[in-house]
C-alpha cells in the first residue's frame, strides 16, 4: 500500500523548501525509518520555488551532495527530480514524491511513498492541505499527519 504522510512544516514558505532538503537527504540515505527507494521526485508549486530548491539543494543538508536536476535537464540517470506546474516525472516504479504544492498529485499511483508539506499559514494554504488529506482519504490511502 501507498505510505502518504502529511508533514506540518510551520507557517514560513521558505522553510518548505529547507526541511524538503532534509526530507530527501533521509530518504536517500535511508535514515530514521523512511522507506528507500530509486527514485525521488519533488513537486514545486512554482517554478521559482522549484529554482530556490534546486538551490537550496547544493548546499543542505551540509556535508552531503545529493545528486538532483531540475526535471527538464533531463538527465535520465539522476535519482532525485525537481518538477513544477506543466512538468511531468517518469512513471519507473520504486518512485518517492515530496509534494510542496498544496494541490493533490494527479498521478500519485506511481509512487511508494507520498510525503505531503502542510504550510500551517492560517489561511488558503492551511485549507487546501484540508481539501488533499479528504482528497487521500478519498483515493483509499491512509495519511499520517507529522510535525516536524
Amino acid at each position: 500500500m501507498l505510505k502518504a504522510e502529511f508533514i506540518s512544516i510551520g507557517s514560513d514558505l521558505n522553510l518548505a523548501v529547507e526541511i524538503a532538503c532534509e526530507l530527501t537527504a533521509k530518504i536517500y540515505l535511508e535514515e530514521d525509518n523512511y522507506l528507500s527507494t530509486k527514485w525521488i521526485d519533488l513537486k514545486c508549486n512554482t517554478l521559482e520555488q522549484a529554482e530556490s530548491l534546486n538551490k537550496e539543494m547544493w548546499n543542505k543538508p551540509a556535508n552531503i551532495l545529493l545528486p538532483h536536476q531540475l526535471i527538464h535537464a533531463g538527465d535520465s540517470k539522476v535519482r532525485i527530480n525537481i518538477g513544477y506546474p506543466g512538468t511531468k516525472f517518469d512513471k519507473d516504479e520504486d518512485r518517492s514524491l515530496i509534494n510542496l504544492s498544496p494541490d493533490f498529485p494527479s498521478n500519485i499511483k506511481h509512487y511508494n511513498c507520498y510525503y505531503q508539506m502542510v504550510i500551517e499559514d492560517g489561511s488558503v494554504l492551511r485549507e487546501e492541505a484540508a481539501k488533499t488529506w479528504k482528497q487521500a482519504k478519498k483515493e483509499g490511502l491512509e495519511p499520517e499527519f507529522k510535525k516536524w
